[in-house]
């Protein structure tokens, strides 16, 4: 059986592997979803600016009129030198390796709009952060639950959607996760090889 898992942007690449697999006749023990639901909860933006501000506004210190005024040469840097100032970049990260990641990031962004989930026969199991960014909250099961038809376990785990990755509370996660993949084999009758 495939045991399969992703986060963020990757849940829906994860899922529709699931989908795939499970059209082929194969077994999927495990589809571990890490704190983020099938479809992207912003519309999409109207321009540059607000695009940085919904990609980086949570953690990088901007202001879209700040941003609007300036080129887009110029909006990609200032963003760049702000997000390596508050650390939520690497010191070490080049401008031209900023401006690969924002195309890819866009690119991905764009394929996952054009996305659209169609019904799986298995299980999710979500692992949602407890701090949510979002004002209003999503449903418990971030929408999961209107597509596996095998249902949704949600698993709550410490800190928001980067902080979950992140010391101390990648442990939880890793264990929880660990948790899931033994249940995951006892369920389909697979010798836990599991540590």
């Amino acid at each position: 059986p495939y045991h399969l898992g992703s986060w963020s942007m990757g849940v829906v690449i994860a899922y529709e592997m699931a989908r795939l697999l499970e059209r082929q006749g194969q077994e999927v023990a495990l589809l571990a979803l890490l704190d983020q639901g099938p479809v992207l909860p912003a519309a999409p933006p109207k321009d540059d600016a607000e695009y940085y501000m919904d990609v980086f506004g949570k953690h990088v210190p901007l202001k879209v009129a700040e941003l609007r005024r300036r080129s887009p040469e110029e909006q990609v840097e200032l963003v760049w030198r702000k997000a390596r100032k508050v650390r939520w970049i690497a010191s070490d990260v080049t401008l031209d390796q900023f401006r690969h990641f924002v195309r890819m990031l866009r690119t991905h962004t764009e394929a996952w709009r054009a996305y659209r989930a169609e019904p799986y026969g298995g299980r999710v199991t979500l692992f949602r952060a407890e701090k949510q960014s979002d004002p209003a909250p999503a449903a418990e099961d971030m929408g999961w639950a209107d597509l596996a038809a095998g249902g949704v376990e949600v698993i709550p785990v410490p800190g928001d959607h980067l902080e979950m990755l992140e010391k101390p509370h990648v442990a939880v996660l890793a264990k929880a996760l660990q948790q899931a993949m033994h249940a995951s084999a006892a369920r389909v009758g697979e010798r836990a090889w599991i540590p």
